[in-house]
């Protein structure tokens, strides 16, 4: 296996609300498992860390101090479900991801609205607190 089958994925992000937390969740077809900061390795990838407060999207992100990120450990992006969580917040959140796969950079900015629902609402599709991220072109 080649070390460009791997994929990164890191997220940070600003809201109103100093004590916003945002998490990441990741599901791969054929693995039951979801990556996330309840579960942080599983046979397609790593989470290496989870902030509970981002406080900044500017720059390029070069030191990706205060950003959650993961790693993939294979290169199939049409395997993956990525969803974005309100844990914690009271106001909007501005929310940048940004994706590398195959040595192409993906990046997209979403708002999530809230309310943080600490990973528990059932039907993520209709849930204000739930954003799925497509990083495909």
């Amino acid at each position: 296996e080649e070390a460009n089958d791997e994929m990164a994925f890191a997220i940070n992000w600003v809201s109103e609300d100093p004590s916003c937390d945002i998490d990441v969740h990741v599901r791969s077809a054929g693995c039951p498992e979801v990556l996330y900061f309840g579960n942080k390795e599983t046979p397609f990838g790593k989470l290496f860390r989870d902030v509970q407060s981002s406080g900044s999207i500017d720059g390029d992100g070069a030191d990706y101090q205060n950003w959650e990120w993961v790693r993939i450990d294979h290169g199939q992006l049409e395997d993956l479900t990525i969803w974005l969580n309100a844990y914690k917040t009271t106001k909007p959140a501005q929310v940048r991801i940004i994706g590398v796969s195959k040595g192409r950079r993906y990046e997209r900015n979403v708002q999530i609205n809230g309310p943080g629902d600490g990973g528990q609402s059932a039907d993520r599709d209709s849930s204000d607190s739930w954003h799925k991220v497509t990083l495909r072109r």
